[in-house]
């Protein structure tokens, strides 16, 4: 294999066989609509890509045969002109997001016969130069042309870009077979994430089921054929509340080293980390205040909560097998006819769960639900990354830095 000589362009160094051209000279912009998310309906005639989805649904490659995409309503289509439909090779770009995932795009593969238009907040491009299938896809959810956008952003809340500020960016031109190498070689890597997430979701149902099963006596383990009792929430332990800790306190913080757990859900309800610790040992808390209210998790160790986490210490059953038995309830008490969603400590305290009487059939049951976990957190796992590994092979792939041809 030769050695790649580079050249400086405006947006780096390329290859010396690549080309540049700016996104203006190359594509021709179709009209969107503004059809809302209330328009749309899960079966009809012409497809819409709503920008929501460009953000959180779909990949580089949309793949129209193989994914769920929904339709216009009747009713609005005939209130509606429509000139052109989409074709394989089309983009579709989100150009508005809360953060810097603004212009996430998407391109367009399998359409065949279908119908399709691009919805609200998206710029639909169509290449008038031709680019091998797939290769546009990438190129344009890659961090080499991301960086191209950073600057253009406008707005703090709501992050968006315009038209115009589009046409003025870069997009570098590989030699056809080495775009359709370079399709290839990030299409094998998405199949195996496809793999992974139909996996991971098939784990997930398997564990909803036996939770629906074990946690409810529905089914029993082996060896075990004692009675479960009703019991309330305020007989099986101390309930308790978190304190105010603001983020100035977190900041404050020197060694980072004891969990704050607070009312978000993601990273495992984690808000940040200080020097101190309040709680030791093993507790269920829940999330009392917030769309998350109600939310359960098993805590042991040494760590701290916030005034909108409620805490349970138990006399004397499993923490871990409460905390899930307890999660299968909470729903049902949440107050949702305030503007803030609810579950206090002295709702909590009525709430009655079924368990088994011995500790010993708690712990096995709890077992088996968290080897389930297990698997599942691995499968995560290994995916993030693969994940890595993508966004790896995309920077050097893209940027010409690693080459595919000889």
């Amino acid at each position: 294999m030769k050695e790649t000589r580079f050249k400086h362009t405006e947006i780096g160094l390329i290859p010396e066989d690549w080309e540049i051209r700016k996104l203006g000279s190359i594509f021709k912009f179709i009209p969107n609509n503004t059809i809302s998310r209330d328009n749309l309906v899960n079966q009809g005639t012409v497809m819409n890509v709503h920008y929501g989805d460009i953000l959180i649904k779909y990949g580089s490659i949309l793949d129209i045969k193989n994914n769920d995409i929904p339709f216009i309503n009747d009713s609005v289509i005939s209130n509606s002109k429509f000139n052109e439909f989409a074709k394989d090779g089309d983009i579709l770009i989100a150009d508005t997001a809360e953060d810097e995932m603004v212009c996430k795009a998407t391109e367009l593969y399998n359409i065949e016969n279908r119908k399709l238009v691009s919805g609200l907040h998206t710029m639909w491009i169509r290449p008038i130069i031709e680019f091998k299938p797939k290769y546009l896809g990438y190129f344009f959810n890659s961090t080499f042309y991301h960086n191209q956008i950073l600057p253009l952003i406008q707005g703090t809340k709501v992050c968006s870009v315009s038209k115009g500020a589009i046409k003025d960016t870069y997009v570098s031109i590989p030699l056809e077979n080495e775009q359709n190498k370079i399709a290839s070689a990030l299409t094998s890597i998405d199949n195996l994430l496809l793999s992974l997430d139909k996996l991971i979701e098939k784990k997930r149902l398997i564990k909803q089921g036996a939770m629906q099963e074990l946690l409810t006596g529905k089914k029993r383990l082996p060896g075990f054929t004692g009675e479960w009792v009703e019991r309330q929430v305020k007989d099986l332990g101390s309930i308790g509340r978190g304190r105010v800790i603001s983020q100035k306190e977190i900041e404050r913080s020197y060694q980072h080293k004891y969990p704050v757990y607070s009312s978000q859900t993601q990273n495992n309800g984690v808000m940040g980390y200080i020097d101190t610790y309040d709680f030791e040992g093993e507790y269920i808390t829940w999330t009392t205040d917030g769309v998350n209210a109600g939310t359960v998790f098993h805590r042991n160790g040494l760590f701290n909560c916030t005034n909108v986490c409620g805490t349970i210490k138990l006399h004397k059953d499993n923490h871990l097998f409460v905390s899930m038995r307890l999660g299968l309830e909470t729903n049902n008490y949440v107050s949702t006819n305030l503007a803030n969603p609810k579950l206090m400590n002295n709702v909590m305290k009525q709430i009655v769960i079924d368990l088994p009487e011995t500790i010993e059939e708690q712990r096995a049951i709890a077992t088996v639900l968290s080897s389930m976990d297990k698997e599942i957190e691995s499968l995560e796992g290994k995916k993030a990354k693969y994940e890595q590994i993508k966004q790896g092979m995309m920077q050097q792939l893209l940027t010409g830095k690693i080459r595919l041809i000889s």
